[in-house]
């Protein structure tokens, strides 16, 4: 449809309008919907709620017993 626009007979009319032809990068896209363009996908919202999760759970069996500064001491020393 907006290609269509852009034939060269095209143009013409759209500058008697007052229409300045103007191309969009994704109209050549055939798989384009800019209201999902941003939203972030499920799996990754599974992952990082699911790492959360397990590291709240870590740092609390690690205070439990009474390791939590070793163990933070022996993460400080990894490259």
């Amino acid at each position: 449809m907006y290609s269509e626009l852009f034939m060269d007979s095209k143009i013409d009319a759209l500058y008697t309008l007052g229409v300045p032809p103007i191309r969009n990068h994704f109209w050549q896209y055939s798989l384009r919907n800019l209201y999902r363009l941003w939203q972030p996908e499920e799996l990754h919202q599974q992952l990082l709620g699911l790492g959360k999760d397990l590291l709240y759970w870590l740092l609390r069996y690690l205070k439990a017993r009474h390791v939590k500064d070793q163990f933070d001491n022996r993460f400080t020393l990894v490259p």
